[in-house]
């Protein structure tokens, strides 16, 4: 838990993360350079190098104490991906990263808490960043990003997190889950120029 949150729970972390990666994945048909903001557990490290072609997997994670906890105590959530030789872990402000960054990448993982007002993650649900980050990927990119709760009463703000992802991008579809630790169903979204 972070912030009084449920962030990942044994039970059911492979539902989320498995949904979050593989359709990006899985539809690319070279995905060798990835960007995961966020993804503190190591969790969607894990599942992008499930992938043989990828030759670099950049992580990018505002909380170190999160990450070296997750490293040490969670062996089951990365299942050793955090010490693959393909792995760049960086602890720096997502938004800030792809401000300065100038490498180019094929997949994004937008795998962040939710867009709490004026926290952290706030700055990665913007057209801004939306269109800062277009700059960093190659023809035929695929974003994919954690799409909120998908619950009747909160589904405006998966709604809005597309529209906003539509006047950048050609297409952004979502999909969800219940992801049973959330007690909610969950939304999804890739969004790409294809």
């Amino acid at each position: 838990m972070l912030d009084g949150t449920v962030q990942s729970t044994r039970s059911d972390e492979v539902l989320y993360h498995e949904l979050l990666i593989q359709p990006a994945m899985l539809r690319h048909p070279d995905p060798r350079d990835v960007l995961i903001i966020g993804g503190g557990e190591g969790a969607s490290l894990r599942e992008v190098l499930a992938h043989r072609n990828v030759r670099s997997a950049t992580m990018v994670d505002i909380d170190r104490e999160v990450v070296e906890a997750c490293h040490k105590y969670l062996p089951s959530w990365h299942c050793g991906a955090f010490d693959d030789k393909r792995v760049r872990v960086l602890y720096m402000d997502g938004r800030r990263f792809i401000e300065q960054d100038d490498a180019q990448y094929d997949i994004v993982i937008i795998d962040v808490v939710d867009m709490l007002d004026n926290g952290p993650a706030q700055s990665l649900y913007t057209k801004q960043f939306y269109e800062l980050l277009r700059r960093r990927l190659r023809p035929g990119f695929i974003v994919a990003i954690q799409g909120l709760e998908f619950s009747f009463n909160k589904f405006h703000e998966h709604a809005a997190l597309v529209r906003t992802l539509r006047s950048v991008f050609n297409y952004a579809d979502s999909y969800s889950t219940i992801i049973p630790s959330f007690l909610s169903s969950w939304g999804f979204v890739v969004a790409s120029d294809d």
